[in-house]
C-alpha cells in the first residue's frame, strides 16, 4: 500500500509532469484569450461607430456591445495579478508572477477601456462624435499596444514554465542516475561477498554444502540486480536524448 501511495503522490515525477503540462496548456489558453481581447475591443469600437453613423442621435449601447464588453472584462479579471484571490492554477500564477507577465499599469489600461466603454453605454446621453473618436483612438493605440505587451508577458511565462519543467526533468534524471549507481555498487558488493562465500563453502567441504547453496542464490540475485541496473541505465539514456 505504501508503494501505491507514493506512486500517486503529487511529488512523484509523473504527477509533476502532469501538473507542468496543465500549467503550460493554461498559459497557452490565456495567450489565446488575450488575442480575443483585441478582437473584442475592436468589435466594441465598430459597433459604437456604426450605431453613431446610422443615427447620430441614437444612444450608444445594445446587446452586442454589452456582450463584447462583458467578455473583455471577464478575461481581464482572469489574467489579473493584483486581485486578492485568483482563479488561476498556482503553477500558472507562479510563472506569471516570476516574469511579471502583466503589470499593474497594464491592468489599469485594461480597466480604463472597460470604464470608458461602460461610460459611453450607460451615460444615457447620445454619444458625440469627438468622444467616439477618442475612444476609437485609445483602442487602436494605447490599448492595442498594452494587449500586445500582455500577450508577450504571458508568452514569457510559458517559456518560464517550460524551462522549469526541463530543469525538474534534468534533476529527476540526475537523482535516478545516482540511485542506480548506488544500487549497482551494492549489487557488485553482494556479488563479491557471494563469490567469497562460495570459496569458503568449498573449503568447508560437506559441512559447507548448505552455505554454498545460499551463496549461489545470493550470486544469482546480484546478477539479476545487475541486469535491472543495465536496463535502467538504457532507459535513462533514452530520456536524456
Amino acid at each position: 500500500m505504501m508503494g501505491i501511495a507514493q506512486m500517486n503522490s503529487p511529488e512523484t515525477p509523473q504527477a509533476d509532469t502532469q501538473a507542468d503540462t496543465l500549467a503550460e496548456a493554461e498559459l497557452g489558453q490565456l495567450i489565446n484569450l488575450c488575442g480575443k481581447m483585441r478582437m473584442l475591443s475592436h468589435r466594441a469600437v465598430m459597433i459604437a461607430l456604426l450605431q453613431n453613423c446610422e443615427d447620430p442621435r441614437k444612444t450608444l449601447g445594445g446587446e452586442a456591445f454589452a456582450a463584447a464588453l462583458d467578455e473583455f472584462a471577464a478575461i481581464a479579471q482572469r489574467i489579473s495579478l493584483t486581485r486578492a484571490h485568483s482563479d488561476l492554477p498556482p503553477d500558472v500564477l507562479v510563472a506569471m508572477r516570476a516574469v511579471q507577465a502583466i503589470t499593474p499599469e497594464q491592468e489599469q489600461q485594461l480597466e480604463k477601456f472597460i470604464n470608458a466603454a461602460r461610460d459611453l453605454s450607460n451615460s444615457g446621453n447620445r454619444a458625440d462624435q469627438s468622444r467616439l473618436v477618442a475612444f476609437a483612438e485609445f483602442v487602436a493605440t494605447t490599448l492595442l499596444s498594452t494587449l500586445n505587451d500582455v500577450v508577450g508577458g504571458i508568452g514569457r511565462a510559458l517559456d518560464y514554465a517550460v524551462a522549469q519543467r526541463s530543469s525538474r526533468s534534468a534533476f529527476n534524471r540526475d537523482v535516478i542516475s545516482k540511485s542506480v549507481s548506488q544500487i549497482e555498487q551494492i549489487s557488485q558488493a553482494v556479488f563479491m561477498i557471494s563469490v567469497n562465500a562460495s570459496i569458503e563453502a568449498a573449503r568447508a567441504g560437506e559441512q559447507g554444502r548448505g552455505f554454498s547453496i545460499l551463496a549461489s542464490e545470493i550470486r544469482s540475485l546480484s546478477q539479476t540486480s545487475a541486469t535491472s541496473v543495465q536496463q535502467l541505465r538504457s532507459q535513462l539514456e533514452v530520456l536524456a536524448s
